[in-house]
């Protein structure tokens, strides 16, 4: 390997250390794949995951998501998509699994893209629910900005970056003004249907006077194994996990380490 191709590995390796999670709920980033071909509906990408987080807090035991990536639209370089994610942390305070806390996540993105960059605007809503337990107010905020994203070869490995930077408008019993966060994903292929591959991100996220706390800061670490098979592919993997609020109710900042696997299309 070259030293052109080994230093921009390296940076991209470092990055990754400090690199996003979500303010609230697990957002692994996925490859985009530009130039999928034009038309209605020309990409869609689905992801299930589960998670093992090893805490002694009985209201975070297990980590679980649903996902679905959609592109609605392509023409020319512009592309319209909607992703949608189901997070439910599962506790051990009523029973073994016990569903405690729900998060919704809705994104729609409309961009053009240039060779492997693309520059998009992004609406995101986000909304907090408990499960199994009565709950008569609202925990939900919706944000605005944009996203700049690439993707490019260094030697063997895939990468890809993105940087977001949003606002936050109509917000309920949280006191979030935005974010500012990137991410870095990695691949590196081993054989036909095994890989190695991983993500860092980071977000700051600026605070109000409604909870009298300093700028937050949440970020993910993560690397694993992929197994391709005929139609979808399996990745075990491990990672630290800093999550802003992960109880809706008492707003704080946690920190797991954990082990899952998740099951997705691409």
């Amino acid at each position: 390997m070259s030293r052109r191709r080994t230093a921009a590995l390296l940076a991209c390796l470092v990055s990754s250390l400090c690199l996003p999670a979500s303010v609230s709920a697990q957002d692994t980033p996925r490859f985009i794949d530009f130039g999928e071909g034009e038309g209605l509906l020309t990409r869609f990408q689905y992801q299930i995951g589960i998670e093992k987080l090893a805490e002694d807090d009985i209201r975070f035991r297990w980590d679980a998501d649903f996902a679905a990536d959609i592109d609605v639209l392509h023409v020319d370089d512009w592309r319209v998509n909607v992703t949608a994610l189901y997070e439910i942390v599962l506790a051990q305070e009523l029973q073994r699994f016990d569903p405690l806390f729900n998060n919704y996540t809705f994104d729609v993105l409309a961009g053009r893209q240039a060779g492997q960059t693309e520059v998009a605007g992004l609406f995101r809503h986000v909304s907090k629910h408990l499960g199994d337990r009565p709950k008569r107010f609202l925990i939900a905020w919706n944000e605005i900005g944009v996203q700049l994203a690439r993707r490019w070869q260094a030697g063997p490995y895939d990468l890809q970056g993105r940087v977001q930077v949003l606002g936050v408008f109509i917000k309920h019993d949280v006191d979030y003004r935005g974010e500012v966060g990137g991410d870095l994903l990695w691949r590196r292929r081993v054989s036909e249907r095994v890989a190695v591959e991983g993500h860092g991100g980071l977000r700051v996220i600026p605070v109000d006077e409604g909870f009298q706390r300093e700028t937050q800061w949440a970020g993910r670490l993560e690397a694993g194994v992929r197994l391709t098979g005929r139609g979808a592919a399996v990745v075990f993997y491990a990672a630290a996990d800093r999550r802003v609020d992960p109880d809706p109710i008492r707003p704080s900042a946690e920190t797991w380490l954990l082990a899952g696997f998740r099951v997705t299309s691409r």
